[in-house]
C-alpha cells in the first residue's frame, strides 16, 4: 500500500499537481505574576491567551508561513511588502491576504526597534518580543517597516502569519 502512495505521488508530481501544503499553528501567551506584600498577602493575577488555527483561508485559519531575521540602522529602515511576498522557510515567495498574527523579536540588548505599517504601528524594546494576534479572520497585509531611531544597528526578527487568499 505504501508503495502505491509513492507511485501515486511521484505520477501527481510529473504531472505538475502536487499534494497542498498544510499548516497548524498555535499561539500561546501565558503571564503569571506573583506579588507578596509585607504583611504577608498574595496575590498572583495572571494573563492566558491560546489560540489554535488550523490549516485553510476561513475564519481562524491560516496557510502561509514567512519568518524574516535582519538588522536594521538608524539610516536604513527595512520594509517587508507582505502583499508582493517574501521568502519563506521552503525558497518559495509567501504573499498574503490576511495576516492572523505576527510576532517580532527585537535581539538587541541595548536598542529600541520601530514597527510601522498597515498593521500598525508599535515599538519593541531592547531584548523585547511583541505579538500580535488579529481578529478571528485576519487583517489586511500591507508593507511592515522596522526601523532604529537612535545607536549602534539592532537584529531583529519577524514572523507572520496568515492566508494566501
Amino acid at each position: 500500500m505504501k508503495k502505491t502512495h509513492i507511485a501515486i505521488a511521484l505520477l501527481l508530481a510529473a504531472c505538475g499537481i502536487i499534494y497542498a501544503d498544510s499548516l497548524s499553528s498555535s499561539i500561546r501567551v501565558h503571564v503569571v505574576a506573583r506579588h507578596v506584600s509585607s504583611a504577608g498577602a498574595t496575590d498572583a493575577p495572571e494573563v492566558t491567551y491560546a489560540r489554535t488555527l488550523t490549516s485553510g483561508y476561513s475564519t481562524d485559519q491560516a496557510d502561509r508561513t514567512a519568518r524574516y531575521a535582519g538588522t536594521v540602522a538608524t539610516s536604513a529602515p527595512v520594509s517587508l511588502d507582505l502583499v508582493a511576498g517574501i521568502e519563506d522557510s521552503f525558497g518559495q515567495v509567501a504573499t498574503f491576504s490576511s495576516i492572523r498574527a505576527l510576532s517580532v523579536r527585537n535581539e538587541s540588548l541595548a536598542n529600541t526597534i520601530g514597527i510601522t505599517g498597515a498593521l500598525g504601528s508599535f515599538t519593541v524594546g531592547a531584548d523585547g518580543v511583541a505579538l500580535m494576534a488579529a481578529p478571528l479572520d485576519g487583517l489586511p497585509p500591507g508593507t511592515i517597516t522596522v526601523s532604529l531611531a537612535t545607536g549602534t544597528p539592532a537584529s531583529f526578527s519577524i514572523l507572520i502569519i496568515g492566508t494566501s487568499q
